[in-house]
């Protein structure tokens, strides 16, 4: 891991709770944990926050999804590529369509779908401009995520979002 997680590896491994309730998938800018045995992820995502807030870490954030919770470096953004493709697209209208399921924080999408075009396919933030869910009641995840991209319609340059009425998009 990067040096701005070492410490925070250092707490996991030398804590008996995470050998036996998480397995632990450490990379560069990020440590997944994923709950194992008789714990849940919410009691998992308690006992990781205590230990971060005990380090007083600068920069680490810790985010969850429905399976697993992360702890990233400073800086480390699902937002990065869509600083990129804006420099990319500077002086155009086009707006660039984020879509995710864990919008609400502490979710790993909530920094994704905090802009002017994003859905969700789950969890919604509490922000009414931004992270709408579309989908009809009972539809989520990929089933959801596959509504919205047929609601793509292709135009000269990029797409437009056309969801089709309610009723034709729980029958397909």
């Amino acid at each position: 891991v990067c040096p701005e997680l070492e410490e925070f590896v250092e707490a996991l491994q030398s804590n008996p709770y995470f050998s036996q309730y998480a397995v632990c998938d450490f990379r560069w800018h990020q440590v997944s944990l994923t709950p194992k045995g008789p714990t849940t992820l919410t009691s998992l995502w308690e006992t990781v926050c205590q230990v971060v807030g005990a380090l007083k870490l600068p920069g680490v954030r810790l985010v969850r999804s429905n399976h697993s919770l992360d702890a990233l470096a400073p800086g480390v953004s699902k937002t990065a590529l869509l600083r990129v493709l804006a420099t990319q697209l500077k002086g155009s209208s086009l707006g660039i369509l984020c879509i995710g399921d864990s919008g609400r924080w502490p979710g790993n999408d909530h920094d994704l779908l905090r802009g002017p075009h994003s859905l969700s396919v789950d969890e919604v933030s509490f922000d009414a401009q931004t992270c709408w869910n579309l989908a009809p009641r009972g539809l989520r995840g990929c089933q959801a995520a596959k509504l919205y991209v047929r609601a793509l319609v292709p135009e000269t340059i990029g797409v437009r979002f056309r969801p089709r009425a309610k009723q034709q998009l729980e029958d397909e």
